[in-house]
């Protein structure tokens, strides 16, 4: 992996598991989950309610260092296991509309992996 920039705090990585240690990720991590109300982009839990943990997933890593809002999606870890199992590169709309199968309990009981409505 190129060098990573952090234009905001300066700080330079090598790696990427290093760039997840940086204070810069650690603010924008953050920054997401307040932004995004601590609340799944796929099935909708909210996190800190629920106690359930988060993960913070990268749609481009375009600006890694420089992420927008937009570049990032903020996932309960059930969510963000399932993108990555099915290697989902995905647009979220798309996908909130027709799931991978899973056992998550939002897609569970759903026909032809289709979200029912309420």
């Amino acid at each position: 992996m190129r060098e990573i920039i952090c234009k905001d705090t300066g700080e330079i990585v090598h790696d990427y598991k290093s760039y997840l240690n940086t204070r810069h990720w650690q603010i924008k991590r953050l920054q997401i989950a307040k932004y995004r109300k601590y609340t799944c982009e796929i099935c909708g839990k909210n996190c800190r309610e629920t106690n359930n943990r988060a993960n913070i997933h990268h749609k481009t890593y375009v600006r890694i260092g420089n992420e927008l809002n937009k570049d990032l999606y903020y996932l309960c870890e059930h969510c963000h296991n399932e993108v990555h199992k099915y290697k989902i590169t995905f647009n979220l709309d798309k996908y909130k509309q027709q799931p991978p199968k899973s056992n998550h309990k939002k897609y569970k009981n759903t026909r032809k992996n289709k979200v029912k409505r309420s």
